[in-house]
């Protein structure tokens, strides 16, 4: 399976990281250029996003929040235009498992035609999984299906189809919405299907986000950005353990349960 890495050049750390690491599992790389949300004009802001939405959310939907979308669509755009049924997306600050390869072989042979996997996810809060429709991979990791496609967040590493790819691609611009909104996206027909890996080795290095949530110009924004340029000794180590402690929690939000997500039910619906 081929491994679209989206990374920006300018973030050296992130690209040497990235750059090692899939070398070290072996993957089939091709790095996808990310575009530089901080360098989007006004007018070219206008002409891929719907600004009325936008600036609805504008403390979430960021410059970088939209470069990171249109970095995701350059990605869409290589696997159509390269043909490929599938393919392994993954953000510059991933980490894989030491099996990833055997993951990404096995699923090869369980993604359905119209789908999206997300093999690394987080929640804001509580967030079920359904044992119902589950499907074993060979050692301990499935897939299965959440009960509330909304819970399930991030696009740091997922599988996703040709066939999901093109529907993608016609529904992202004008953005409206964040690259991980995938109930968004579910909800208007881009993909039928939705699972996640269960349980999921995947993570993140605690990096600071190039999506930048937080103005750069308030206050706490000059502050953190100094810090962070800087690396002020102490301040700096405690801002990655922040990140640390607060991504944690996110990923200790699931669990199984043998409700039937309507993810599936759908999908069954359909079918019979």
């Amino acid at each position: 399976m081929k491994t679209l890495v989206i990374s920006l050049a300018k973030i050296k750390e992130r690209r040497n990281h990235i750059l090692n690491h899939v070398k070290e599992r072996k993957l089939d790389f091709t790095i996808i250029e990310g575009i530089d949300g901080s360098r989007l004009s006004k007018e070219y802001m206008a002409s891929v996003c719907d600004m009325e939405e936008v600036n609805k959310l504008r403390w979430w939907l960021t410059n970088g929040a939209i470069g990171c979308a249109l970095s995701h669509y350059k990605a869409y755009e290589y696997i159509i235009e390269n043909n490929l049924k599938y393919a392994f997306i993954l953000e510059d600050d991933a980490v894989m498992p030491e099996n990833t390869g055997q993951i990404l072989q096995e699923i090869e042979n369980k993604i359905l035609d119209n789908e999206i996997i997300l093999l690394y996810y987080a929640s804001f809060s509580p967030c079920k999984l359904s044992t119902v429709g589950k499907v074993n991979l060979t050692k301990k990791e499935s897939l299965v299906y959440p009960i509330d496609i909304t819970q399930t967040i991030t696009a740091t590493a997922y599988i996703i189809t040709n066939k999901a790819a093109k529907n993608m691609l016609d529904m992202i611009k004008p953005i409206r919405v964040a690259a991980d909104s995938w109930y968004y996206y579910y909800d208007k027909g881009a993909f039928t299907s939705l699972r996640v890996l269960y349980p999921t080795a995947f993570n993140i290095k605690y990096y600071k986000s190039s999506i930048d949530y937080i103005n750069t110009k308030s206050a706490k924004g000059m502050i953190l950005h100094f810090i962070n340029t800087y690396k002020i000794p102490l301040l700096f180590q405690l801002l990655r353990y922040r990140r640390g402690k607060r991504r944690g929690k996110m990923l200790n939000h699931f669990s199984l349960t043998n409700e039937e997500s309507p993810i599936y039910k759908k999908l069954e619906s359909e079918v019979n």
